[in-house]
């Protein structure tokens, strides 16, 4: 494929040189805007992860729980944070698909940031 169309030639040459390049041109615009969201979400993410685990032991304190269980139930949600990836990226490989599985997971914690 040529970069660019040279100065002789016609419409007709630089359309089919246009339309070679399309496909294309729409596949990386769908990478930049799949990239940009996974970014977003996984800021979302975090920022939700840090500023719920960060208060929940006091939380958990004010509720009633001792320290001690307070602390315990706080690593616990940490473990199956950092643990409930693999079953992530496990539906990501199987016929559910990454992008269906990245939805479905996002869903999951906005309803329980929520909640």
């Amino acid at each position: 494929l040529k970069s660019c169309p040279s100065a002789q030639a016609t419409w007709d040459e630089v359309r089919q040189q246009q339309q070679r390049c399309a496909p294309a041109s729409l596949a990386a615009q769908a990478m930049a805007m799949s990239i940009f969201f996974i970014m977003v979400i996984e800021l979302c993410e975090r920022t939700g992860y840090y500023t719920i685990s960060s208060s929940k032991k006091s939380w958990l304190q004010n509720q009633g729980y001792s320290n001690s269980m307070s602390s315990s139930l706080s690593s616990i949600f940490g473990l199956l944070s950092y643990v409930s990836c693999f079953l992530g990226g496990w539906l990501a490989e199987t016929p559910v698909g990454r992008y269906r599985t990245i939805l479905a997971l996002v869903s999951c914690y906005v309803v329980g940031c929520f909640v």
